[in-house]
């Protein structure tokens, strides 16, 4: 199916509230915030804030490592610098990281001082592959299976030993 990013999703800028961030310093907790940096999904740190977004959406950089997109599986804040695209429909996982990727393959047209704006990203053609494979299943697939970690028998009586004599220190 091709599209236009426009028709499937709503496209929102960030938090203002977000903008300095210097209020949040001794505020850690649990609730993400999504900045505009291009690694770790986005993530700027986890404070006791309110969740403004439901997930999944994506988020997209839309100053600073501009056209980095990312999907956001859980529940998050994000801050004034991203654009938040929002699925009019319900979108399964599978189909908001092929947006992601295709976001990502054009974010070469928004350097040199051209950011990206929701007027400027709802008009990228896109297209959506339907596929049978669930994101939960492939990944259980390829993933490597948990192994059982032999626990470790720790004597009860530790007797301190100094250094010098296990070995001899030269300079």
């Amino acid at each position: 199916m091709i599209t236009t990013i426009g028709q499937l999703f709503d496209i929102v800028y960030g938090q203002k509230e977000y903008h300095n961030k210097e209020w949040l310093e001794g505020t850690e907790g649990k609730k993400i915030l999504i900045s505009s940096k291009g690694i770790h999904n986005g993530v700027y740190g986890f404070f006791d804030i309110e969740n403004k977004f439901t997930a999944p959406i994506i988020t997209v950089q839309g100053y600073g490592t501009i056209g980095y997109a990312f999907v956001q599986e859980y529940d998050c804040s994000v801050d004034d610098h991203m654009l938040i695209l929002i699925p009019k429909e319900k979108m399964r996982l599978e189909e908001l990281y092929q947006v992601v990727y295709q976001i990502r393959l054009t974010k070469w047209k928004y350097r040199y001082g051209r950011g990206i704006t929701p007027t400027r990203l709802e008009n990228q053609r896109i297209s959506i592959i339907q596929n049978k494979i669930e994101y939960q299943e492939f990944s259980k697939q390829i993933l490597p299976k948990e192994i059982n970690k032999e626990k470790i028998k720790v004597p009860k009586k530790i007797r301190l030993v100094k250094l010098p004599e296990l070995c001899n220190i030269d300079r």
